[in-house]
């Protein structure tokens, strides 16, 4: 298995992370009378990130935000993104929800969670599904106890949960069934 692939989900993570403390900064935990709160919403985000040399590498578009200022909770409803190679797309993403929470150092996504990386005709190479995904910005893990898929043109397959320290690179799958179509030349 390309092993991109998961550093592309890191990659996901950190864009919403990164995302959280943009609209959030690192100030204080507000402070407010027990009978209120203080909630910011955001419609349409559009997040774009070059590298150090200035080229295009990641756009996000987040379609809703909504941060909770005094429990330091934030919601992003409908991600979609691509990370950018040369100027060409080599994978995108997308998640129906994410929610950070305990001061941003959580981070799940849920819903239908795909991730693909294309080839230069923007056909998938190999794609990740899942519907549920936590990360841990501070230890930089994500799990998942739900199925995970993971297929490309000739196999594919599919695991009950996966660990993944994408400090050092080791990806766990569990009770791993697949199948392999070999292409006939």
């Amino acid at each position: 298995m390309d092993t991109k692939l998961l550093y592309s989900i890191a990659f996901v993570f950190s864009i919403i992370v990164g995302a959280f403390y943009y609209y959030s900064g690192q100030s204080e935990k507000l402070v407010l009378p027990n009978n209120q709160d203080l909630t910011s919403t955001a419609e349409h985000i559009q997040i774009t990130q070059t590298d150090e040399d200035g080229q295009l590498y990641a756009k996000t578009n987040i379609e809703h935000m909504t941060q909770w200022m005094t429990n330091e909770r934030v919601e992003l409803k409908i991600i979609q993104g691509n990370l950018y190679d040369n100027g060409q797309i080599h994978a995108a993403f997308n998640a129906n929800t994410a929610t950070s929470d305990n001061g941003y150092q959580t981070v799940q996504l849920s819903g239908d969670i795909v991730l693909s990386k294309l080839n230069p005709q923007q056909q998938p190479i190999i794609t990740f599904h899942t519907d549920q995904l936590q990360g841990d910005t501070k230890t930089h893990q994500i799990q998942t106890d739900r199925l995970v898929l993971v297929t490309n043109p000739q196999a594919q397959f599919t695991s009950q949960g996966l660990n993944a320290n994408l400090s050092t690179g080791q990806y766990e799958f569990f009770n791993i069934r697949g199948k392999y179509d070999p292409i006939t030349q």
